[in-house]
């Protein structure tokens, strides 16, 4: 029966990525994770989240805008790999002033235009 609430919902994430570009990773990690636990449906969730957005940067290879690409893209993976340290090395008080803060600095950065 889970394999089949699964499935479906893997089709119907698949189909909100498709329209919305998300999806994925938002509705079958909290039903991999009832099972799993949280750990392990994050991992199982990154492989086909992998292959959507690897699929999809494929497709529009040609629309890529390169500077946005070094800027943001580096910086936002370099920024995931980071954090996942953290979260295994830190508790979640801690994680959540040090990301807090992250926000707000982020905040001010966009509303001074920076």
């Amino acid at each position: 029966m889970f394999t089949i609430v699964v499935g479906l919902a893997a089709v119907v994430a698949g189909a909100v990525a498709s329209v919305a570009g998300f999806g994925i990773g938002s509705i079958l990690t909290p039903i991999v994770g009832a099972r799993l636990g949280i750990r392990a449906a994050v991992v199982v969730v990154a492989l086909p989240h992998f292959a959507a957005t690897t699929l999809r940067a494929w497709r529009l290879r040609a629309d890529i805008d390169r500077d946005v690409l070094l800027r943001f893209g580096i910086a936002s993976a370099a920024g995931g790999l980071l954090g996942a340290l953290l979260h295994d090395r830190l508790d979640n008080h801690t994680l959540g002033i040090v990301f807090g803060c992250l926000l707000v600095f982020a905040g001010i950065r966009t509303a001074h235009g920076a």
